[in-house]
């Protein structure tokens, strides 16, 4: 009897750890293709997956692409004196 709850109590840890890591893998693509996504919006502006972003996500982008855009034209060019 007690080698079968030994063997159930095993099985039901294996089970978990695999359910475990089965999640895990899941987060990571979610997270990598949220990463990807969010990357691609700085870069071109246009939002592939607007399901992902709040109203204030996507503001926030759009603030760093004007940051970005600034820097690259003013920042960029300019010359330290001391």
């Amino acid at each position: 009897m007690v080698a079968v709850a030994i063997l159930v109590g095993a099985f039901l840890w294996v089970v978990y750890v695999e359910s475990s890591l089965s999640v895990n893998q899941d987060l990571r693509n979610d997270i990598e293709a949220l990463l990807l996504d969010y990357s691609e919006s700085l870069s071109t502006g246009w939002i592939g997956q607007e399901a992902y972003y709040t109203p204030m996500m996507r503001n926030l982008i759009q603030e760093r692409r004007r940051f970005y855009e600034k820097y690259f034209e003013v920042g960029l060019h300019s010359t330290f004196s001391t």
